[in-house]
Order: structure tokens, then C-alpha cells, then sequence
């Protein structure tokens, strides 16, 4: 069953929960000396896997993320820690206000500006505030630093912007339309006896028979639905973002023409939606300035999400990571990649005046307290924030 919002803001943000520290905590790695668990691993997994199943529609696609989740959850907690390392070494440290602002935004989006319903989400993940604070602020540190690594890539050839055109088409169809059908059931039926859960169950039900024959939809909607097209067999018309809620028109535009979506779920209902027609449309001409520059966007992002990996790669190459070997004792890590770098050293996150993020002593030039002034200016959104440091 795929939960929509407000839950996925709670649990993006996700890593280690209350049940994964009571569980046996057994070593995965020792990275640079600091110690990441087994537990870790495996909340960070769960997680993670909550939200592809939220976010993604069922299918290959989904499938392939669940599993690079599954089979490299280690290393992304190894990356997690260097880049960490990295953020310390140069100084920083995030502000109590900055992450204040992050989580008040979350409350004001995610939950009408109730805390207390923020708080009893997190009480359902066994998550103290405080261990939430502390993860969004190490977050708000990660995607600055990962911002830094591609900052200075401001310029994408012709070609590369041809190649991101090409690959996001889709994002580029202006006329398309969907035709849909639903099934509405409330979780709350005000017969005591008549649980949310008994609800679920009644959902996953249906939705097992229509797999099996998805002609009967209509007959379906008619019998349980319990919104105002239920008489009419389920069928809405053709949806746009103005009349039908977005969440749910982003999970019908994913779907083919037949198809009929994964149980989804937010407070209050539980749906199911089949596409009864869909058409993709044509898609706007690169010769379009504004189609060419968000392209172009597209393709600076790429570039710079491969400068980010060539810098982590290097991270990798450089740190001190060891796991358990066969005979359980610690071993050097040998299966790291090791990455290409280009000519004149490995990339490296850069500060708005162009230096390294970084000081070391193979960095000539450059002083901690320089980059720290450097980069404590922006974060990768661009948006500009004054005192990102403590002793600013």
C-alpha cells in the first residue's frame, strides 16, 4: 500500500530509529574511525524503501530502485559519513535557526501548521524530537556540501543539452490527458468494530480481484466506493491539477491506458484508480527558448551530479573504511571504486569565490577560515542564508 503525504516528510528524513538502537547493534563498517551499525543499515533500508514505494508507481522501475537500495545501502552510509567528515573539516556547523526553519516548514506543509500532529507522526516511527532535529540538521549539511561539488559547472554544450531533451521527454508534453475511474474507501466508517486496518485488508482485497480482471472496475466501484462518482461506477472524466487533487493526478498520469494503480492511502481514505484512456501528447520543439533552457537545466544537473560522484568516488579512494571480513574480524575494504579523475587532481566542492570547500595540505592557498567564508553564504538551492556557521 503506497501512503501518501504527510508521511513521506517524516520519513525521507528517516536513517535511524528507536527500535533499530534496542536491536542487536552489531559493526557494518568503521569508517575513518567512527563506527556505523547494523542497525543503521537496516533502518536506513526500511526508509528508504518507504519512500521509492510511495513515490514510484509498481513496475521495473520500482523494482530496480528497491533493489540498488537493497544492495548498496552500506556504501550510501559510508558516503553519508565522509561527507560529513568533510563538512567538519572545513569548519561548518548548521545553525539552530536554519534547522528551526527547515522543520517549521515541514509542520506548516506537511501538517496545517500542527505540531501535534507532526509529533504523534513521529511517535508512530519511535522517534524522539530531538533525534529528528539532529538528522535534519545533518541533512541540511550533506546537501550543502553535495551543492558544492557542481557549483562552479554553469555551462552545457548543445549536445549535451540535445541528450537531456531527448531522455526527459515526457517532460515535455504539453497536451496530454487522462481519463480516470476510482474506488474511495474512509477509513473511518464510525462503526467502532470497523477498524482502519479491516480497511486495508478490504483494499488489498479488491484491488487482488481486479488484477485478475480489471473489467470489473465499474461493478467494483458501485458495490464499495463511497465517494460521489461510487453510482456512476467509479468514473470521473478526464482530471487536470485544477479539479482533482495533486498527489493523486501525479499517480494517474503515470498510469497506461487500462492499467489500475497500487492501494493508496493518506489519513482520511484509501484509493484505488484505474486510467481508462490516456494520451501522451505532443511534445514542445527544443526550438522553444524556454523548452531549450529547461533542458539546458536538465542537463547542467546531470553534470553536476556526475562531479558530485567523481568527488564522493575520491572521498572513497582516500578514507580509511573498513568492514568484517569471513572470519569477522575488521578489513580493509578492497571492492571500493576507484574512481577517474580528471586531469590535475580529484573534484572537489568548490566555495562561491572558486576555491576548495575543503583546506588540506595538499590544497595550496587556501585556509580553512578562508573557505568557510567562502561557503557560508549559499546553500545548493541558491538560496542565500547568512551566518550557515555557528561562529559566524
Amino acid at each position: 500500500m503506497i501512503k501518501l503525504l504527510p508521511a513521506l516528510a517524516v520519513v525521507a528524513c528517516l536513517t535511524i530509529t528507536a527500535r533499530g538502537r534496542n536491536e542487536v547493534n552489531g559493526i557494518a563498517a568503521i569508517v575513518n574511525g567512527k563506527v556505523v551499525t547494523q542497525s543503521e543499515v537496516k533502518e536506513a533500508v526500511r526508509a528508504t524503501e518507504q519512500i521509492i514505494n510511495m513515490s514510484i508507481p509498481p513496475g521495473s522501475k520500482r523494482n530496480a530502485e528497491l533493489n540498488k537500495v537493497r544492495t548498496q545501502a552500506l556504501d550510501t552510509l559510508i558516503e553519508r559519513q565522509l561527507i560529513l567528515a568533510e563538512f567538519q573539516k572545513m569548519g561548518g556547523a548548521i545553525k539552530d535557526d536554519i534547522v528551526d526553519e527547515d522543520i517549521n516548514r515541514i509542520i506548516r506543509e506537511r501538517f496545517s501548521d500542527d505540531k501535534d500532529k507532526f509529533i504523534a507522526e513521529l511517535r508512530k516511527t519511535d522517534m524522539s524530537f530531538a533525534r529528528f532535529r539532529e538528522l535534519r540538521r545533518e541533512m541540511i549539511a550533506i546537501q550543502f556540501m553535495r551543492g558544492q561539488a557542481g557549483k562552479n559547472i554553469i555551462f552545457a554544450t548543445p549536445q549535451q543539452v540535445n541528450d537531456a531533451y531527448k531522455e526527459n521527454i515526457d517532460k515535455f508534453r504539453g497536451d496530454g490527458w487522462v481519463d480516470i475511474s476510482t474506488i474511495t474507501l474512509a477509513k473511518v466508517t464510525g462503526d467502532p468494530a470497523i477498524t482502519p486496518e479491516m480497511r486495508r485488508k478490504l483494499a488489498d482485497e479488491l484491488k487482488a480481484k481486479l488484477d485478475r480482471d480489471p473489467s470489473k472496475f465499474a461493478e467494483t466501484a458501485k458495490m464499495y466506493s463511497e465517494d460521489g462518482v461510487a453510482s456512476e461506477g467509479g468514473r470521473r472524466g478526464v482530471i487536470s491539477e485544477k479539479n482533482f487533487r495533486r498527489d493523486l493526478y501525479a499517480v494517474s498520469l503515470t498510469l497506461k491506458t487500462g492499467e489500475i494503480s497500487e492501494v493508496l492511502e493518506d489519513q482520511a481514505y484509501i484509493y484505488i484508480i484505474k486510467a481508462n484512456k490516456r494520451s501522451l501528447g505532443s511534445a514542445s520543439p527544443m526550438s522553444d527558448p524556454e523548452v531549450y533552457e529547461q533542458a539546458e537545466q536538465l542537463a547542467l544537473t546531470d553534470l553536476r551530479k556526475d562531479a558530485h560522484d567523481t568527488w564522493v568516488a575520491h572521498l572513497k579512494r582516500e578514507a580509511s573504511i573498513k568492514t568484517p571480513g569471513s572470519g569477522g574480524q575488521m578489513v580493509s575494504r578492497t571492492d571500493m571504486e576507484k574512481p577517474e579523475l580528471p586531469s590535475g587532481g580529484a573534484a572537489r566542492p568548490t566555495t562561491a569565490t572558486g576555491g576548495p570547500v575543503t583546506a588540506s595540505n595538499d590544497t595550496p592557498g587556501t585556509s580553512v577560515e578562508e573557505d568557510r567564508k567562502g561557503v557560508s553564504k549559499y546553500l545548493p538551492s541558491g538560496k542565500r542564508i547568512r551566518g550557515l556557521f555557528n561562529r559566524d
